[in-house]
């Protein structure tokens, strides 16, 4: 059965029911929300870290357009590696001439907190953004 609009891909599993596009930002943010070992694997095969990921949080900036292929959406993930590490991952699909920006400051809030009173900088863990 052919699809009548591009959001819309036919099941393989049920027959004669369609499904919105897993690629479609606003799909995959939810899909990757509402299922923890899926986003891990997905990062995991992605990043290919030399430690593994500890914990994911998908932060809920953008969710907006009439559409759901509308690129006004955002998506953000903080992840903790075992060894500590931690690395921040904007994507963004709409321009913003703030980007780099912003990107760049929600990284280096990662760290605020990392330091109990006292200890020397050399305690901070290993920080890295990715920007997309």
């Amino acid at each position: 059965m052919r699809s009548k609009s591009p959001e819309l891909i036919a099941s393989t599993f049920i027959p004669g029911t369609q499904l919105l596009r897993p690629t479609i930002d606003r799909v995959f943010k939810r899909m990757m929300q509402n299922n923890p070992t899926a986003i891990k694997s997905l990062l995991t095969a992605v990043l290919q870290p030399q430690s593994p990921i500890e914990s994911v949080t998908v932060l809920n900036p953008e969710l907006h357009g009439p559409r759901f292929s509308s690129k006004a959406s955002r998506l953000d993930l903080h992840i903790r590696l075992h060894n500590g590490t931690l690395i921040d991952i904007e994507v963004q699909t709409s321009r913003d001439a703030q980007f780099i920006k912003r990107s760049l400051y929600y990284t280096f809030q990662m760290i605020g907190g990392e330091l109990k009173k006292g200890e020397g900088y050399e305690k901070l863990p290993n920080l890295a953004g990715i920007y997309i």
